[in-house]
């Protein structure tokens, strides 16, 4: 019995600790938490930016479905599509507007990070999944 016992543990242990494609990973909710600037903000610049980067915490959160269908929520609601190559390095938008391209810097259970250009600026977009 206690050998029974013992291999299914080790099946269940095993189960819970299946490794995850990044495509899985990137389905969930996520809640908007910061913004790294590749430049240096200019000091002038720098309190607007705090309070953009303050409201978006408030504001702005990403849905991404398993159909991959993804649900922008901001000043501006998006649908679009999504699309991640097989390695999660590289993630592609596509609603009305056109494409986006990001760089996904790190994507974990809880934490997701992408870099982008937007308007000659490069930036990383950090997110923390909603629990």
């Amino acid at each position: 019995m206690k050998y029974t016992s013992f291999i299914i543990g080790c099946i269940l242990l095993l189960m819970a600790c299946k490794n995850h494609t990044p495509q899985q990973l990137l389905v969930g909710n996520w809640q908007f938490n910061n913004i790294l600037y590749q430049q240096e903000i200019s000091p002038e610049n720098k309190p607007l930016i705090e309070a953009n980067i303050a409201s978006l915490r408030q504001s702005f959160s990403l849905e991404y479905h398993a159909d991959n269908t993804y649900h922008s929520h901001s000043i501006k609601d998006e649908i679009g599509k999504w699309k991640l190559n097989e390695a999660g390095t590289a993630l592609t938008h596509t609603d009305n507007d056109g494409e986006q391209h990001y760089q996904v810097v790190q994507l974990t259970s809880d934490s997701l990070s992408l870099k982008t250009t937007l308007q000659a600026q490069t930036l990383t977009l950090q997110f923390i999944r909603k629990k």
